[in-house]
């Protein structure tokens, strides 16, 4: 997500062009504009996007289009009005993809709304409504065979996804293997009568491919919706494994689970069993659970152990073990981000389609790496941070249940003060004195003590000032190295 700034200088190169592109279109939109003509522009310019090679393509609203001129927009005036906007053109386009963001900026006293639209993805024409659309310099109109084709062929990569987990199959065999009811329950739309419907959909998502009447499950259907993994001898051992040790170490196991169906089938499952195994009941007026980490954080360590694993690694499970005193994610395959640029990162997987097909049944989220969500649920509990340990083949993460300010040791309160800036200045705001106390339920009184963490973090070149020229320590800012 762009800071204010970073929006302005958007929109100022995309003003100072000579005249719209295939990936920019400038709209007055003085007060409204057609649903429909907003979802055949999105497909246009998420198509392409992909074919010029660019990330993203842009629509402007409140511009000119032939003099670039700021006209000022009320389309959609509120934040909400806008969400609602997005949800229902996403619900219309081919694999619910939608606006990468909305960006609702005030320049010079007028305002414009900047859509951020995704190329599509690798292999995967993006229609509205069932129709592909594309551009011809200005001009908006049916996407033609050839670039249709174009886009599709992308598709013939070797990556470990689309490889087939189980081929030769008749029709109603690919509907014994996998779930396609929860496919239908997880997109929110009823399952049709027809056969042919079903695996049309199937085939859209890419979880089956079709070969001369005979079907072939491809191992990201078959990782998502199978019935049972065993089922599929490569992925038999792709499951999650979920422990419960009693104390601090492995020596006394407690309760295990071991998921057998497809990570879509089963992911709200095992997130319950993991809720379940982590809280603890008391008993006050009545009986009630404490809940002893965020929901939100164990969501998005499991999504990241599922989506970053490392296929060509045989022999190491995915793992979630508890203990009493922490919580490990582990996952096959080295961290391909610095581990203190997590937060704010743009999104990078080894297993782009696996982390595009989960998003698009809401198992993860593209516009960051999941931390960023993580980290505020940590710090809504006010829990220590995120540890993230790396090698040659494996990533782990660990989360701490509630320590008091005294119980975490330096190094915690270090890296607290580092992700609390690291979360802060991807909302473009910054930290402060008065927020790190916050961070640590620390009474004001206690200002000389976030004081000292700040400028070891200062010190360690983790934080800088946000304002070099400022010297009043007492009104001073902090913002992450990178910023």
């Amino acid at each position: 997500m762009y800071s204010e700034q970073e929006q302005v200088d958007i929109l100022l190169g995309l003003l100072a062009k000579p005249a719209e592109t295939e990936i920019v279109e400038f709209k007055r939109a003085k007060n409204s504009f057609s649903d429909s003509e907003l979802g055949q522009y999105f497909s246009a310019l998420s198509n392409e996007a992909n074919l010029k090679g660019e990330a993203y393509a842009w629509l402007v609203f409140g511009v000119d289009n032939s003099t670039h001129e700021l006209t000022d927009t009320q389309y959609k005036p509120s934040r909400p009005s806008l969400d609602e906007m997005k949800k229902k053109i996403g619900d219309q386009i081919t694999n619910r993809i939608t606006f990468e963001e909305i960006y609702d900026l005030m320049y010079q006293g007028k305002r414009v709304v900047m859509f951020q639209i995704p190329a599509a993805p690798q292999g995967i024409p993006i229609a509205y409504q069932g129709h592909y659309y594309g551009r011809d310099g200005e001009s908006l109109g049916a996407l033609n065979l050839q670039e249709i084709e174009r886009i599709r062929s992308q598709r013939a990569d070797n990556s470990f996804e689309m490889r087939p987990a189980k081929s030769g199959l008749t029709s109603s065999e690919v509907l014994q293997y996998l779930n396609y009811k929860k496919l239908y329950e997880r997109i929110d739309r009823r399952v049709p009568r027809e056969e042919s419907t079903i695996l049309d959909l199937l085939k859209e998502y890419a979880y089956i491919t079709e070969d001369h009447g005979s079907w072939a499950i491809t191992n990201l259907g078959a990782l998502l919706f199978a019935n049972r993994l065993a089922d599929f001898e490569n992925l038999r051992f792709r499951g999650l494994n979920l422990r419960r040790y009693e104390g601090n170490n492995n020596l006394v196991m407690i309760n295990e689970r071991h998921s057998e169906a497809g990570y879509a089938v089963e992911f709200d499952d095992l997130l319950d069993w993991l809720e379940n195994n982590t809280s603890k009941e008391k008993i006050i007026s009545s009986r009630t659970r404490e809940i002893t980490y965020p929901r939100v954080a164990m969501r998005e360590f499991m999504a990241n152990v599922m989506v970053h694993q490392d296929f060509t690694i045989t022999g190491m499970p995915l793992t979630i073990e508890i203990f009493g005193n922490r919580i490990v994610f582990t996952n096959p395959g080295s961290l391909l981000n610095d581990a203190n640029r997590l937060i704010d990162l743009p999104p990078h997987s080894r297993n782009e389609t696996l982390a595009q097909a989960m998003l698009q049944v809401d198992l993860c989220e593209r516009r960051g790496s999941g931390y960023d969500r993580a980290v505020e649920g940590i710090e809504s509990m006010c829990l220590p941070p995120y540890k993230v340990e790396a090698g040659n083949n494996f990533t782990r993460v660990t989360m701490y249940p509630k320590k008091s300010f005294k119980e975490m040791t330096p190094k915690e309160r270090l890296m607290a003060c580092y992700q609390h800036a690291c979360i802060l200045f991807e909302k473009d705001e910054e930290m402060n004195n008065q927020s790190l106390r916050e961070r640590f339920e620390l009474e004001k009184n206690k200002s000389s003590v976030a004081s000292r963490i700040i400028a070891e973090a200062v010190e360690t070149g983790l934080l800088k000032s946000a304002h070099e020229d400022n010297e009043a320590k007492k009104f001073a800012t902090y913002i992450p190295y990178y910023g």
